[in-house]
């Protein structure tokens, strides 16, 4: 008798728990519905805002995220609750605003949201990641990231040389023949001229050596 009762509770127990887990799935999935709906609307957004003013179009891409996304990102508690597929989905709308403001915060939100995901992160979302610290020069990172997924097809990250304390960097050199950026300092005072030239490029060393004999720019600094 005593062993048909312990029965029956670990029956009821295991109802129990068979309608928690519905009911949690039901909950999330709206949640993740809307997402992706908002995601929508925000490439569709970006879609139509295409011709207007760069300030203009940012702004209103910013203010449609932090609208849908940025108080679901924001919150951390509730960040971690979010099911894979609704983080993947504010991980492509977060990279999408890194791409358009190049703001620090959408790093810091992107960061978050990786965290959150951890060892559930897909393909499509570590890339996003990846490009994400490439373009904020955070090329220790994007390394580190690469190697811990050795089979996810990135762009490789050069290594970077720091420059000694007395310099305050403001440019990278392209090492030739190696894969390596070295912090430089470029002197900016006055009218400057910044041109970019590839060393295997004859038309941009040919138009270097234009811009250098042009009298129009003398006692311009070309760097």
């Amino acid at each position: 008798m005593w062993i048909g009762c312990y029965r029956l509770q670990w029956v009821f127990a295991l109802v129990a728990l068979v309608a928690l887990v519905a009911v949690c799935g039901a909950s999330a999935q709206p949640r993740v519905d809307a997402l992706s709906q908002a995601f929508d609307r925000l490439v569709t957004l970006d879609r139509e805002t295409f011709e207007l003013p760069p300030k203009e179009r940012r702004q209103r891409l910013a203010d449609a995220y932090d609208a849908a996304f940025a108080p679901l990102v924001d919150d951390s508690p509730g960040l971690v609750q979010l099911p894979p597929a609704g983080l993947e989905t504010l991980a492509q709308a977060t990279h999408k605003l890194a791409y358009y403001t190049d703001d620090t915060r959408y790093l810091q939100r992107m960061i978050k949201i990786m965290d959150a995901l951890g060892s559930s992160a897909g393909p499509g979302a570590l890339k996003q990641y990846h490009e994400v610290l490439l373009q904020f020069r955070r090329f220790g990172d994007a390394q580190q990231l690469a190697r811990r997924h050795p089979g996810l097809e990135v762009e490789s990250v050069p290594d970077e040389v720091a420059a000694d304390s007395t310099v305050q960097p403001n440019a990278y050199v392209i090492e030739q023949g190696k894969n390596r950026l070295r912090e430089a300092q470029v002197p900016l005072r006055g009218d400057t001229l910044v041109v970019i030239v590839h060393p295997h490029c004859g038309f941009s060393l040919r138009a270097m050596d234009d811009l250098r004999n042009n009298p129009l720019l003398r006692g311009v600094a070309l760097v």
